[in-house]
């Protein structure tokens, strides 16, 4: 039987609740908009189907409002400014200096610390408020922020994997082109022990043109809305995902039985997607029997031939 570790909320690094009481806040509302973002990625998934099952209701659209979150303002640590300039600034932006020496204290202890979130005018303001005092500081859109905490979680990192960002998974999950994703967590055991194949596959599919990708639902806010637009109910979970059908994917987690399943999936001779699909798994029963030394079953022979 295929174990996997169920998907459940799971805290990535750099969380809200490893940071300090004015940090903490600011995160909450920046995982907010994220999770808003991905109700609209819902909307999205819900309309792609898995083969031969109709599609999940479309939840409804995130509201405008969320443009009012969409910038977020990190500040570098600097050496010889005073603590009690730094201090100013954040009093001067709405914080309580409570609040503010925590941030101060934070962004000293890591060198680098989100500090606040809001729209980009705002955003930029604050920049211009740090930087009249000799502090660096950048204005990132949540976009930007939550692809540097998904690279920092990234078990792909170097690879021919990409790992994707949630406007990355609304282009790939919605495209004619054939793509193998993965569905994993870096806080997964069963998803680390196919790390190594993955990768592997992705190098040997890439000149055949098969983009393979990982979308990490335990590093993203709003993870397991994602997974139940898209069915997604173990980790880790893999498919070859064309014209909006998922083919999802059933063997062991070796190169072989992935790069067989994923080449039957995208050459595609199939009529239908059930076909598409079936011809993928018997492919990849084929290859893993070979590797086993095994003889594979007639569908799998067939297949394989």
């Amino acid at each position: 039987p295929r174990s996997a570790s169920p998907i459940a909320a799971h805290t990535p690094h750099h969380t809200p609740q490893q940071r300090h009481r004015y940090a903490p806040r600011m995160m909450h509302r920046l995982a907010g908009s994220l999770i808003l973002s991905c109700l609209a990625l819902g909307a999205d998934a819900a309309a792609l189907r898995r083969a031969g099952q109709p599609a999940e209701p479309a939840p409804e659209a995130a509201p405008a409002a969320a443009a009012g979150l969409s910038h977020v303002l990190v500040v570098s640590a600097a050496e010889g400014v005073a603590e009690e300039k730094l201090v100013g600034v954040l009093v001067e932006a709405g914080a309580s200096r409570e609040e503010a020496s925590a941030v101060v204290q934070r962004v000293a202890a890591e060198g680098e610390s989100a500090v606040a979130q809001g729209p980009e005018e705002a955003m930029a303001r604050l920049k211009a408020a740090f930087s009249a005092i000799g502090v660096e500081a950048q204005v990132k859109t949540v976009e930007e922020l939550q692809k540097q905490l998904m690279a920092d979680a990234s078990e792909f990192a170097g690879s021919d994997v990409t790992e994707l960002s949630l406007d990355d998974a609304k282009e790939w999950l919605s495209g004619e082109e054939g793509v193998l994703v993965a569905f994993y967590g870096h806080a997964c055991a069963h998803c680390k022990s196919m790390v190594g194949a993955f990768k592997e596959a992705a190098t040997a599919l890439k000149p055949s043109g098969v983009r393979v990708g990982a979308l990490n639902l335990q590093a993203i806010a709003g993870g397991a809305l994602i997974a139940e637009a898209l069915q997604v109910q173990a980790l880790p979970t893999v498919r070859f995902v064309v014209g909006g059908n998922h083919l999802e994917y059933t063997g062991d987690r070796s190169s072989p039985s992935l790069i067989a399943f994923a080449s039957a999936a995208h050459k595609g001779d199939a009529k239908t997607p059930e076909e598409t699909a079936k011809a993928a798994r018997e492919a990849a029963a084929a290859a893993e029997a070979a590797a086993k030394g095994e003889a594979p079953a007639a569908g799998a022979a067939e297949a394989a031939a």
